[in-house]
């Protein structure tokens, strides 16, 4: 509940520049959980064990595994080349 106020307050009270670091960085916190999420998503899925009837078909497992290999790639692009750049604390001056 404190986080949700937290995130719900603090824009309100942050001038323009800092809202846009704000929303920028949830961005990019966002992107990266998001392998978390679709990983076992697709494992769990993919399981005749688990799913039954409703397995998800193999063209279907295939476009989603390399959805997520593209997802990871691209995540760790961007943390490779935000510290290398550091862009990441230049974004709050």
């Amino acid at each position: 509940m404190v986080g949700l106020l937290a995130c719900t307050l603090a824009p309100a009270f942050l001038r323009a520049r800092a809202r846009a670091t704000l929303r920028l960085r949830a961005q990019v916190i966002l992107s990266l959980t998001l392998s978390f999420a679709v990983v076992p998503l697709v494992h769990f899925t993919s399981s005749r064990a688990k799913m039954g009837s409703f397995v998800i078909s193999l063209p279907t497992r295939v476009v989603a595994v390399v959805l997520v290999v593209l997802i990871a790639v691209l995540n760790a692009y961007l943390i490779v080349s935000g510290i290398k750049n550091n862009s990441f604390m230049a974004a709050s001056s």
